[in-house]
């Protein structure tokens, strides 16, 4: 007796609950507290890898619980209450600078050590000759750093504004 796919039914399974998850629900809970965050500053309040976040965010949008805007070239997230989006705090938020890996090596450096030069840093530190110039130059850039030389990074000392933007870089990854 031959039977036919038509004859049989597959019944769906009930959606799970995306809220089952503890990353999702942790996820949830970082995005109610900050709506409006940038992707790159949710993923370093999330500890857990790109692709563990795009995937529960994937489930919490499909779900309806949160939204992911579009401003420019940045993506935006957002929850969602009562079918609407909540909207980004008011004030202008501060964009932290991303101080970790090899970028907070040197930086640490030069506050711990006020007046040392770029010969210290690559002798010192195990960091490439390349990688080390970009990270000072952005700190003179930024004026997070003064150097007594202008061709020269000599005599690094970093400024008042260098210490605060560390402090809240290391506090946001800490929240």
């Amino acid at each position: 007796m031959r039977e036919t796919l038509a004859s049989f039914t597959m019944e769906k399974s009930a959606a799970p609950d995306p809220l089952d998850s503890a990353q999702r629900q942790m996820l949830l809970r970082i995005i109610q507290r900050k709506p409006g965050l940038m992707m790159s500053e949710l993923h370093d309040l999330f500890p857990y890898s790109w692709g563990a976040l795009y995937h529960h965010l994937k489930v919490l949008t499909e779900a309806g619980l949160v939204e992911v805007g579009k401003d420019g070239n940045r993506r935006e997230v957002f929850p969602i209450v009562r079918g609407k989006r909540v909207p980004a705090q008011t004030e202008k938020r501060e964009r932290l600078p991303r101080i970790y890996g090899k970028t907070k090596i040197v930086a640490e450096y030069i506050l711990t050590r006020p007046g040392c030069d770029m010969r210290e840093i690559l002798e010192n530190l195990d960091v490439d000759r390349r990688l080390a110039y970009l990270h000072v130059e952005r700190f003179v850039r930024e004026g997070w750093v003064t150097s007594d030389s202008e061709t020269r990074y000599r005599g690094l000392k970093p400024t008042p504004e260098f210490y605060r933007v560390l402090g809240l870089a290391i506090a946001a990854r800490k929240e």
